[in-house]
């Protein structure tokens, strides 16, 4: 019981870890040549699949997307 609770800890640690990585680079893809981007957009959506599965890829590269404005609008 305590071992699944620390996985699902672990999991839920990891997946912050990705979220804050994914904002970071898409703050940074307006300074990217389109090579650069197009390599950011591929790990974006690899990212993306492995955190939610091949279906829920899209919904959350938009929240992703959808800080990253947010974050940006705040400066």
């Amino acid at each position: 019981m305590i071992d699944d609770f620390r996985d699902d800890f672990m999991d839920f640690e990891n997946d912050q870890k990705m979220d804050k990585l994914a904002v970071e680079m898409l703050l940074k893809a307006p300074l990217m040549s389109k090579e650069e981007f197009d390599e950011t957009l591929l790990t974006l959506r690899k990212m993306a699949i492995k955190k939610s599965g091949r279906r829920n890829a899209r919904f959350t590269m938009d929240s992703w997307a959808d800080t990253a404005y947010d974050m940006s609008m705040k400066c």
